[in-house]
């Protein structure tokens, strides 16, 4: 379950228990949430190997389906990504993909590819 699956469960189980609370019951509750969920929004996640090896194998089908060169735009420029950066590039990639599945980022950041 994701955290944004948790935070949906989280929230409409609190509107069901808040009917029952009086107000200052009521302040607790929600306080409580909503210090759950800062605290795991600010949460370090420790990655394992599995994490290692999921990254892994999807730099690998990256680099295997993904057409190269890759041009990438710099200042004004459209630069060629060096062909020893191409690994590097299919392994940042995987890596972004990887912890935004883990919802450990808050928007998903992608590279500007262009046409040359």
């Amino acid at each position: 379950m994701g955290l944004n699956d948790s935070i949906n469960k989280d929230v409409l189980d609190t509107l069901k228990i808040l009917e029952t609370q009086n107000h200052s019951d009521k302040i607790a509750t929600l306080t409580l949430l909503l210090e759950t969920y800062t605290h795991k929004n600010k949460a370090m996640h420790l990655m394992d190997s599995y994490d290692l090896s999921t990254i892994i194998s999807s730099s690998k089908n990256k680099m295997s389906t993904e057409s190269f060169p890759k041009f990438l735009k710099s200042n004004s420029l459209t630069k060629q990504v060096n062909q020893d950066h191409q690994i590097l590039l299919c392994m940042v990639e995987a890596t972004i993909g990887h912890m935004n599945k883990l919802d450990c980022l808050k928007r998903l950041p992608k590279f500007d590819y262009k046409e040359k």
